[in-house]
């Protein structure tokens, strides 16, 4: 038998073991049914940039000369695995924008047509968004034209019930998996040192054991942190095909 083989013979018990830690965790992530509202930026156009005001351009909106015009595209979505009906909100949902002027604010597409959103623009730089029932991975996107800066808007939300505060998805996963990369990378690094250390005798497999369990944890966080947000797709548009209709000759 190759050394590798022994090596893999000797510690088959260690490597069951942490297969069947890893595997416990994932299965216990993906029972939970988290209710979370969430939010995500889809772009930030600058349709004229600041750039080009030295030029004889002119661009008007509204009978209104503008700047700097902008087109934000902003996903307000059920990012949990829980349903949130129209009483779990705690008020509306509130968008705010501190640098630039806000012209318009539509909603531009709804995974569900059913999803009935209700848009009031409060103040030049704010609107309120009430939307129905959502159900898990179910979203409304709003189009925003500003004029100014290009910014990512501030948004607020409280959802009762909520496992875990309303926030941007992207950021939300950031921090999530951030803990896992600092414990894979610890146990990776340094784990089996620590406990050759203290346990001279045994140390050894145990050590292993944790240089395996840190590489895997390590993987997967790095991973999943990268990962994009999981919504609802829309449904595909259905190809009309026309038959082909033979003429009798």
């Amino acid at each position: 038998m190759s050394e590798v083989g022994k090596v893999l013979a000797d510690q088959l018990g260690n490597i069951l073991g942490v297969a069947g830690l890893v595997t416990g965790f994932i299965f216990y992530w993906l029972s939970r049914r988290p209710k979370r509202f969430g939010w995500q930026v889809i772009s930030k156009t600058e349709i004229v940039s600041f750039k080009g005001r030295s030029l004889p351009l002119q661009v008007v909106y509204g009978g209104e000369e503008v700047y700097s015009p902008n087109l934000i595209v902003l996903r307000l979505g059920n990012a949990g695995k829980a349903e949130i009906r129209p009483d779990d909100y705690d008020g509306p949902v509130r968008v705010d924008f501190s640098k630039g002027r806000m012209l318009a604010c539509d909603v531009s597409r709804k995974l569900n047509e059913k999803i009935e959103v209700e848009v009031t623009r409060d103040t030049p730089m704010s609107v309120t968004v009430a939307p129905s029932l959502l159900n898990a991975g179910e979203w409304v996107d709003l189009h925003f034209i500003t004029d100014g800066p290009v910014e990512t808007p501030a948004v607020s939300a409280r959802i009762a019930g909520e496992t875990s505060a309303a926030g941007d998805v992207v950021a939300q996963q950031k921090r999530l998996w951030r803990p896992w990369l600092v414990l894979g990378a610890f146990l990776l690094l340094l784990g089996p040192t620590i406990i050759e250390a203290i346990l001279k005798e045994g140390g050894k497999d145990l050590g292993f054991a944790a240089y395996t369990l840190g590489f895997v944890v390590l993987l997967i966080a790095w991973k999943q942190r990268g990962k994009a947000p999981v919504w609802g797709r829309s449904p595909s548009p259905k190809r009309n095909r026309s038959k082909k209709v033979r003429t009798a000759r």
